[in-house]
């Protein structure tokens, strides 16, 4: 009996250690204490690191605003950035200034109106890891008085298409060529602008001046280089001359390129018309190479240009003929097409075929001939035309004995011709006229070039 309790003892005492179940669990829950405690020690150690980055920050913050405080000329203060490393952090600090006018306007160069007063500078401060940048603000006032009761402020500003100041313009003023006029010779010649498309003339004799800024390869948004915006002041006021002036797009034009076989003359007043929606912008025939190609400098508008050979100006439809898109499509589907839209970006070269309508002209006779190219009336449905007559001269280009090819734009012509510049003109008779295929019909004397044609 007694072994017999013996083993049932033994068989019944509850094993020794943990089961797998219990193994488990124990681990769970070490590593959820462990992930709380490495978290906390993360944040703790993240939340000293941001402060002590917003104390560096601040601390750099502060010494910048002494800096612009202490700025000898206040007109050398405008926008700065830079990185400050420190203990191994790359701080960046961003400094910003505007002027404050009389009427509180805050805006750049001052070019409000208002009498200049101070500038507001705002510095941010930011590194790696940061939440917010860290600010100051504080307000720059001149040193001595910038503004006399006697004389006027012209203040100049100079950006591009998104409104960004366009340092290192070179500026200059003169007193308008209109009368009465008391503006006064410049005694110092204006600084180029700055880092924020600013320059300031100060100290001006009361009257209206003509403000010019140019750079090598820049043009203004109305075509100009340079450009010339006139100003007026007086005694104890302020006025501004605001550009959009950028680097120059040179658009390459190859005129007649629809021409296959020779090279067609080109009239020598002939325009060229830049569409977009902003205005449609005329040129004049550049210098061509022998192929006809040519360069000119556009503003680099975003939005970029459509191009017509010939004057042309939907606002004031005088003479619609060269534009393709005017004339009525034809029975037959055929319709007129403008050259593809020319893309255009600060610098640029884009690339452009201009065709044009076609015709040759023969000289029967021994001397070589001056001919000229009159608009006509409207020959055939849907041409717009023209209501105002144009005259084109090609100059001495008929050569005797010899049909020579030339190139306009859309449209109906007669020709003449004359034996010198001022000669009397004799009409070229219908014969003498012959119309390249697929560009036209010709009327008796009268040639239509016709943009027209049936696109797949």
């Amino acid at each position: 009996m007694r072994q017999i309790r013996s083993r049932f003892a033994a068989s019944t005492r509850p094993e020794d250690g943990l089961t797998l179940v219990e193994l488990v669990v124990a681990l769970m829950v070490f590593a959820i204490i462990a992930v709380s405690v490495a978290y906390s020690s993360v944040a703790v150690l993240k939340a000293s690191r941001n402060s002590q980055g917003e104390s560096v920050a601040a601390n750099l913050a502060a010494q910048e605003i002494d800096l612009a405080r202490s700025a000898g000329d206040v007109f050398k203060l405008v926008d700065k950035q830079r990185e400050v490393p420190v203990g191994g952090v790359t701080y960046k600090i961003v400094r910003s200034t505007n002027w404050v006018d009389s009427s509180g306007g805050d805006q750049a160069c001052g070019a409000g109106g208002g009498v200049l007063q101070y500038k507001r500078v705002n510095v941010s401060v930011t590194w790696p890891g940061s939440n917010a940048p860290v600010r100051a603000d504080t307000l720059v006032a001149p040193s001595s008085k910038i503004n006399d009761p006697t004389k006027g402020t012209i203040l100049v500003r100079v950006q591009d298409e998104d409104g960004i100041g366009v340092p290192g313009i070179t500026v200059t003023a003169a007193p308008s060529a209109v009368t009465p006029n008391t503006a006064e010779a410049l005694t110092v010649t204006p600084l180029p602008t700055d880092s924020q498309g600013c320059s300031y003339i100060l100290k001006v004799g009361a009257g209206t001046y003509d403000v010019t800024v140019s750079k090598s390869g820049y043009i203004s948004s109305e075509q100009k280089h340079p450009a010339t915006a006139v100003a007026g002041v007086g005694p104890g006021l302020s006025s501004s001359a605001v550009f959009n002036y950028n680097t120059a797009s040179n658009v390459e034009i190859t005129y007649a390129s629809n021409s296959t076989s020779t090279v067609p003359k080109l009239p020598e007043q002939m325009m060229t018309t830049f569409v977009n929606s902003y205005d449609n912008f005329q040129a004049p025939l550049p210098t061509l190479s022998g192929s006809l190609k040519g360069k000119i400098a556009r503003y680099p508008y975003r939005a970029g240009y459509e191009i017509v050979v010939g004057s042309f100006n939907p606002d004031a439809p005088t003479c619609l003929a060269p534009d393709p898109t005017q004339w009525l499509p034809k029975a037959d589907g055929a319709y007129g097409v403008r050259p593809p839209l020319i893309a255009t970006a600060p610098g640029s070269a884009p690339l452009v075929n201009a065709p044009m309508g076609l015709v040759s002209v023969a000289n029967a006779g021994s001397a070589d001939l001056y001919l000229y190219a009159t608009t006509a009336a409207p020959q055939i449905p849907g041409e717009p035309g023209c209501s105002v007559p144009l005259t084109y001269s090609f100059g001495q280009a008929l050569k005797n004995k010899t049909t020579t090819k030339f190139a306009l734009p859309y449209g109906s012509w007669s020709f003449t011709t004359s034996t010198s510049p001022g000669g009397t003109k004799t009409a070229v008779a219908g014969t003498a006229l012959v119309v390249t295929p697929d560009q036209g019909t010709l009327t008796a004397s009268i040639v239509t070039l016709d943009p027209r044609t049936v696109i797949p």
